[in-house]
């Protein structure tokens, strides 16, 4: 005997909103990990060894890009 359709509740059904919205939460991580890359890559080409507080924030984006990608691969995967 067949159903004409489906005999669930409409409480069961996921909600597509929830899963439609997820995605860009990856997306936000990702472009602050590239956001983080470039300053880093600014701030190399600015400093010199005479002065290296410059260095110092690269390697403080360098530490944000890290939790950035790290971040994204766990909500990701």
């Amino acid at each position: 005997m067949k159903f004409p359709h489906p005999m669930r509740r409409k409480d069961d059904r996921p909600d597509r909103r929830l899963r439609r919205g997820l995605y860009i939460l990856p997306s936000l991580f990702t472009a602050g990990n590239i956001a983080a890359g470039y300053y880093a890559l600014v701030q190399i080409t600015q400093g010199s060894p005479a002065t290296p507080q410059h260095f110092n924030y690269a390697s403080i984006a360098i530490g944000f890009a890290v939790m950035f990608d790290s971040l994204d691969g766990a909500i990701a995967g």
